[in-house]
């Protein structure tokens, strides 16, 4: 089964905005630049879903709890990504602060060109927020008790 990826410059919003449903339809349409690269969507299997936001921090700013970011990221990608997202079985959301991605290992190995290219740009633009999805085949040894 193929990995997706999508990547954007959009700001989250929380679940619990008035404005998610026009939120969302703005990533379905950022997607659709995408979506010509994945011929088996909608995918219908067990998956996993991360999602990392990258950001730059500014003074009274609030910065959204990683469970109110993501939700309404995956509920965005119902019948467009998978059928429903209830077949997804394990979530990764992280914020991450655009001064500590030096800190981050980042594999660009598997990322399709296309997305390698925005995240250059959004990187080199010095973009103030970076939004990146990836859904996959969810394999049980992605789950870990006790640490790494």
């Amino acid at each position: 089964m193929e990995t997706i990826f999508f990547i954007t410059n959009r700001c989250p919003l929380s679940y619990n905005s008035r404005n998610r449903s026009r939120y969302q339809d703005i990533l379905r349409t950022d997607f659709s630049n995408f979506i010509s690269q994945y011929p088996s969507i909608p995918l219908n299997a067990s998956l996993y879903s991360k999602i990392i936001y990258v950001y730059k921090p500014r003074k009274n700013n609030e910065i959204l709890d990683v469970d109110n970011l993501s939700k309404p990221i995956v509920d965005a990608f119902n019948d467009i990504i998978y059928k429903d997202d209830k077949i997804i079985e394990h979530r990764i959301c992280s914020k991450i602060k655009r001064e500590n991605l030096d800190m981050i290992k980042i594999n660009i190995n598997n990322l399709p060109e296309k997305i390698f290219e925005k995240w250059e740009e959004y990187i080199e633009s010095d973009c103030e927020h970076i939004l990146y999805f990836e859904v996959g085949e969810f394999k049980n040894e992605m789950v870990k008790f006790g640490g790494e």
